[in-house]
């Protein structure tokens, strides 16, 4: 994460998850004073209410915050809130030059998963 951290640049964009938001001597929130340094954009992903990176990341976008700490059984609330989140990120981002992302996107599927196949006729493709 420091090697990425201190590589990135104005032109770039930081972004960082964090369920607490806090600990700012731990990873992830450790990058935080570097990229602020650099003059690199943050995005936020972390819970509701004020925390480290909610004070500094240029923008904030809400997790779940329906899980406690510690006592949680588990985080399927935040892992499907995340994974919500990125989703709708990569999509904003895959649709700004659509067609070619998508040429892109085809033609390493057509390099790296060549041998994929299926008798399933709803799945099939020819290239």
């Amino acid at each position: 994460m420091g090697l990425i951290s201190h590589s990135l640049t104005p032109a770039d964009c930081g972004l960082i998850i964090s369920y607490s938001g806090n600990s700012p001597e731990k990873d992830p929130i450790s990058s935080v004073k570097i990229l602020k340094r650099n003059g690199v954009p943050i995005i936020g992903l972390t819970s509701g209410g004020q925390n480290y990176l909610r004070d500094y990341a240029t923008v904030v976008l809400n997790i779940s915050s329906r899980e406690k700490l510690y006592s949680k059984i588990t985080n399927f609330a935040t892992e499907e809130s995340i994974m919500l989140v990125l989703d709708v990120l990569y999509g904003k981002v895959f649709a700004l030059d659509y067609q070619k992302n998508l040429a892109i996107k085809i033609n390493n599927a057509k390099d790296l998963e060549s041998e994929r196949a299926s008798n399933f006729k709803a799945m099939q493709e020819d290239f």
